[in-house]
């Protein structure tokens, strides 16, 4: 209707908006599709903050789907925008959205400082919901760092606001992180029904990128237990689920999780399979962290073999990249 009528400023506010409903269902292509249309409907009649909002949001897209270069990029773009616009809250969920990519390349000392000025932000515009969710990814940054008690608490404080505040999606993320710390901690147990407490809340909302993630998680600590078959059985769940909505970066790490279970079950084959699955795979993504992920599981599936050469070439090849995995923008 709006196209209809000529309405050209409201469009980019509903493309936006179509791009979030198919980003929250798991149709990433479509969200990459309408995000990109609502940034071009933007500058076509200078909306600097329909570009920042779509910038944004095309950020949480590109990272589902593996280029996290491109999504940090995005970021800070839409970080620069609301920042020069005076748009504290937007500014401030860019940020939080920045700290949780740098915890996915390896930069959590980097996400801490991302959030804690997103946090910054929500303080001076009093948002509870988005301290709500620097909080819980607060908590992640500083477990990675080597403080799981405070990692906890946060995460926990976290877990609470969302329950108190009936935010299913956040209750669920909480509870994932949760469970995370705890696999680290060696509670293997809670972990297991944390994942599962979570993954009721994600099949009910319909949350097939977090669902797939999960069953991952699961299976990785059924094969730390011996139970292989079932560890298995979850892998190629996750990778169907991740397969159907596009999401590259998951996909990786369930083929290159597979290729190692694989080995560990003596199926030399299906080892080399995969792995050839996930180098054809993370050439495409063409990232730092997933070039890294590929030579970490030829290292282990090298080491498995007692293959000491290849183990020492993956060495080689990691040494450079480790350089430049995370990021080198700092907030």
């Amino acid at each position: 209707m709006k196209e209809r009528l000529g309405m050209a400023s409201e469009i980019p506010r509903s493309l936006n908006a179509l791009g979030l409903l198919a980003w929250q269902e798991g149709r990433l292509g479509d969200a990459l599709d309408l995000h990109q249309r609502s940034r071009s409907a933007a500058v076509a009649v200078d909306d600097v903050r329909g570009i920042g909002r779509s910038l944004n949001n095309l950020a949480l897209v590109l990272t589902d789907l593996g280029d996290l270069g491109g999504a940090e990029a995005r970021y800070v773009e839409a970080i620069e925008t609301f920042r020069a616009l005076e748009l504290i809250d937007f500014e401030g969920r860019a940020l939080t959205n920045l700290g949780a990519l740098r915890m996915e390349v390896g930069d959590p000392v980097g996400a801490e400082q991302a959030l804690m000025a997103a946090f910054d932000l929500y303080d001076r515009d009093d948002d509870p919901l988005g301290e709500l969710n620097a909080l819980g990814q607060l908590g992640v940054a500083r477990a990675a760092q080597g403080d799981p008690e405070s990692g906890l608490e946060s995460l926990t404080s976290a877990l609470e606001l969302a329950r108190d505040m009936e935010l299913a999606w956040e209750e669920a993320s909480n509870l994932e992180q949760l469970a995370n710390i705890h696999v680290d901690l060696g509670s293997s147990r809670l972990a297991l029904d944390l994942y599962q407490e979570a993954n009721t809340l994600n099949e009910r909302l319909g949350l097939p990128y977090e669902q797939g993630a999960n069953l991952r998680a699961q299976a990785g600590i059924q094969r730390e237990e011996g139970n292989l078959t079932l560890a298995a059985e979850q892998l190629g769940k996750a990778l169907s689920l991740h397969r159907d909505i596009g999401a590259r970066a998951e996909e990786l790490w369930d083929i290159l999780h597979l290729a190692e279970l694989a080995q560990e079950a003596g199926d030399t084959a299906s080892a080399d399979r995969w792995l050839a699955e996930g180098e054809a795979l993370a050439e495409q993504i063409a990232h730092p962290r997933a070039e890294m992920d590929l030579e970490m599981t030829r290292a282990a599936i090298a080491s498995t073999r007692g293959d000491a050469a290849s183990v020492l070439a993956s060495v080689a090849r990691l040494a450079p990249l480790l350089g430049r995995a995370p990021t080198d923008v700092r907030w």
